[in-house]
């Protein structure tokens, strides 16, 4: 049923980790599904996430992957309690399942910045209006991948239209936050760079400071955290360059681009490194934040 492509694959990116008796009954369920509704050309890759910033950044990574299969079928859940006050029943906010560009298909909850970092991809919004029908606790296992599979194939997301279970939602602003306006963490990468998702206004000022020494320093929190305020680092020194081993060994650079992609103008993530030897067994010369910490950049005087 479906349309028929000839490669795929099916991610599922979460905070319900490193629990691995729950990935591995999370697992299962793609495999029963998969078995269930006759996919037997699709990869599968569970991938935590530490919050929805994180989930967004890594759902865009993954579409933009530069060898990804033609179809992708991807589940994010980040899902704290919604109310203060406890919910009966186990009920949550529902998820929602969206058509992006590209033969890509997302579902899941967008409590926060899940669907933010593919926004303007969105082709189609639905609102899943049968997601608390078991009264579960752990919906993840037990509703996300059997419905982002239907919602995937054509004919079983028309059913799930005709049926009511899908929910067309017309203001996708009502459900889709715009991407943090702060410059912010991208990604921490095993060699502890950091790549950073940055606002139109620090864009504009590296660029005019290309081959000149900035500052920059990282909050403690993710920019997702309102419990408590980001305290700032010590701020400390980079050259900015076009690329990432044009500074000295034992500097820090700011290069302009790096091997990751984001949706926008600009799809550049400029990436912060100490150029060292043996990256994997050294320290850089700041202390790498967590995903989602904002970052403030500003020219040495």
């Amino acid at each position: 049923m479906g349309i028929p492509f000839s490669s795929k694959h099916i991610y599922h990116i979460t905070d319900t980790a490193p629990d691995k008796r729950a990935q591995g009954k999370i697992d299962g369920a793609y495999s029963f599904h998969r078995g269930r509704f006759g996919i037997s050309n699709a990869g599968y890759s569970f991938l935590p996430a530490s919050d929805t910033v994180d989930i967004g950044i890594t759902l865009s990574e993954m579409i933009l992957n530069s060898q990804r299969p033609e179809q992708l079928i991807i589940a994010v859940n980040c899902a704290p309690a919604d109310k203060k006050e406890g919910t009966v029943d186990n009920v949550r906010n529902d998820f929602f399942c969206a058509r992006l560009k590209d033969n890509v298909f997302v579902s899941g909850t967008s409590n926060g910045y899940e669907f933010s970092y593919v926004r303007d991809q969105i082709v189609d919004l639905f609102r899943l209006t049968v997601t608390n029908k078991l009264k579960s606790q752990f919906r993840s296992l037990e509703i996300l991948p059997e419905y982002t599979l239907r919602f995937a194939d054509s004919f079983r997301r028309y059913v799930s239209r005709w049926k009511g279970d899908l929910a067309p939602v017309k203001d996708i602003d009502l459900v889709v936050r715009p991407t943090p306006s702060l410059t912010h963490v991208h990604e921490v990468d095993n060699f502890q760079n950091v790549k950073l998702f940055p606002s139109q206004q620090d864009l504009t000022m590296l660029r005019a400071n290309d081959g000149k020494s900035v500052r920059f320093s990282f909050g403690d929190t993710s920019i997702e955290t309102n419990s408590r305020p980001n305290v700032r680092d010590p701020e400390y020194p980079a050259t900015v360059a076009a690329t990432l081993f044009a500074a000295k060994k034992g500097n820090n650079v700011l290069a302009l681009r790096s091997s990751s992609r984001r949706f926008g103008g600009d799809t550049n993530v400029p990436m912060i490194a100490t150029i060292r030897d043996e990256p994997a067994k050294t320290e850089p010369n700041y202390r790498p934040p967590i995903v989602g910490a904002p970052v403030w950049l500003a020219p040495t005087a």
